[in-house]
């Protein structure tokens, strides 16, 4: 739509014609009128036709589009009747497929004998037919979402809970994994789905799993079936308080690559809603996602710096941020050389920072960042360009207090000697000092600040 929209804007701007679209390509054979086609005079079978039941030799079909098509050899009206039956077959099925998918969803009469085989097959006794059953729906929902549509609307999902509290009372590691998938599967793309499963308590189910006893790729797949139910935001709050939280931040550095990701994308989900933050601060998440930074995976990075980004506006979460070791460093780094969105985190942090603290200024101005701050200020996204001014103007305010500060204490050292009025001139301006260079670190923004050395000092 966009894209019409220029193209008309600039054949209207230098006075061309508007071209027509493209016409649409043939018609396949499900498109076809059919109904025109057994109308009384869209059938011209001319000198070649004859009464009765004789050999039709050529037809003529009037297509979607408004063209038409020759058909020849249709041998007798038999024939007719069978394009009749198959025209009320695709009408059938495209009045299905305009139905919404939660309410009729699109299945053959022997799938749906299938699924209520194997809804039965879940309610036995066995567990392992009803490991083979549920690997069967597994199967069958992967890619089909009409098929996870009438599972939820069918009464499946309380059965598939049901065996996943048996496979748990069982210690079954298998039944439990297989349980797992199959609620991950049932959950995708439906939202319907997700409210459901969380309903039914499944969640305290999945803590179960997080127990030492059971494997790892057993936790593994707890996981998943978490990250796919906190998509849906009526759901954020009740996984956030039912103690995930603290097996989600412990499995950041213990688990598979995978796995990983998929905690910190669950976490990630749930950092939305605000009454997690303190939850995952109080977990000990702060050091976990500066330890996950300092791995310099680009997925990664996205996501803890903005997580960072939003505990950050909690004291408590500012607190553990300078408390946590190399984190400034790291971010300082971030600063320098991540992606455009990344650095408007980190400086956005710095500016929470800062401006709630003197000793925070004093800690991230000790990491060199002036000139990185004067880069994104001219280099940055139109957010982190506001943010760098923002902070650049802090840090200019507080020199010129200092600087205020320190000449009226002057006259008290009047009577000192040189050296000791020197070595107190030069305690106050250390910070200061270091914040124009990097330690060596980033040679890059250090030789923008020594060739544009004006304007960097203009604007610090």
């Amino acid at each position: 739509y966009c894209v019409k929209g220029l193209i008309a804007s600039w054949c209207e701007m230098h006075g061309i014609m508007v071209p027509e679209p493209p016409p649409p390509p043939p018609s396949p054979i499900t498109d076809w009128r059919w109904d025109l086609l057994l109308g009384s005079g869209l059938m011209n079978g001319g000198s070649d036709q004859s009464k009765g039941d004789a050999t039709v030799e050529k037809a003529f079909v009037c297509l979607s589009d408004g063209s038409s098509r020759e058909l020849t050899n249709l041998s007798s009206a038999g024939e007719i009747c069978k394009i009749d039956s198959l025209s009320s077959r695709m009408d059938e099925a495209s009045d299905l497929k305009n139905r919404p998918p939660e309410l009729h969803a699109r299945l053959d009469d022997e799938l749906m004998a299938r699924f209520e085989k194997l809804f039965s097959d879940l309610k036995l006794s066995s567990l392992r037919v009803q490991c083979r059953a549920a690997e069967e729906i597994w199967l069958l929902t992967k890619v089909d979402a009409e098929a996870r549509a009438y599972l939820g609307v069918n009464g499946f999902i309380p059965a598939l809970v049901g065996f996943l509290q048996t496979a748990i009372n069982a210690e079954d590691v298998e039944a439990q994994q297989i349980a797992a998938a199959v609620l991950s599967n049932v959950a995708i793309d439906n939202n319907r789905n997700k409210a459901e499963i969380v309903a039914l308590g499944v969640v305290p189910l999945l803590l179960k799993l997080f127990n030492t006893k059971f494997p790892l790729s057993t936790r593994e797949a707890a996981i998943v079936v978490l990250l796919t139910v906190s998509y849906l935001d009526e759901n954020k709050l009740l996984i956030g308080s039912s103690g995930t939280v603290l097996h989600l931040v412990d499995h950041l550095d213990s688990g598979s690559n995978q796995s990983v990701r998929d905690a910190l994308t669950t976490l990630f989900n749930l950092n939305i809603f605000t009454g997690n933050r303190l939850c995952m601060i109080n977990a000990g998440i702060v050091p976990k996602l500066v330890y996950l930074l300092s791995l310099n995976d680009a997925e990664l990075s996205g996501k803890c710096t903005a997580m960072l980004y939003s505990l950050a506006f909690l004291e408590e979460g500012r607190s553990a941020i300078v408390e946590t070791e190399n984190c400034i460093s790291v971010l300082a780094e971030i600063l320098d050389l991540g992606t455009l969105k990344e650095r408007e985190h980190a400086c956005s942090m710095f500016l929470l920072l800062c401006t709630n603290s003197f000793q925070h200024s004093c800690l991230v101005l000790r990491e060199g960042v002036i000139p990185s701050l004067v880069m994104l200020s001219v280099n940055g996204s139109p957010k982190g360009k506001e943010k760098a001014q923002k902070l650049l103007q802090h840090f200019r305010q507080q020199r010129q207090k200092d600087c205020a500060w320190y000449m009226n204490q002057a006259p008290c050292h009047t009577g000192m000697s040189g050296s000791g009025g020197h070595a107190l001139g030069q305690s106050n301006k250390s910070v200061w000092s270091r914040s124009l260079m990097r330690k060596g670190r980033n040679k890059t923004s250090f030789s923008f600040f020594r060739r544009s050395i004006s304007f960097a000092f203009y604007n610090c």
